[in-house]
């Protein structure tokens, strides 16, 4: 009965984790540490 709810909870957070560390990994490749300072 948990098999579906646990496939999706581990879909999203593996999603999550792939989503930040793609962020992450973008802004550093960017280098847009500069811009927060304007901010």
């Amino acid at each position: 009965m948990f098999a579906p709810i646990l496939t999706l909870a581990l879909l999203l957070a593996a999603g999550l984790v792939t989503g930040l560390g793609i962020g992450i990994r973008a802004e550093a490749a960017t280098g847009t540490e500069p811009a927060r300072g304007l901010v």
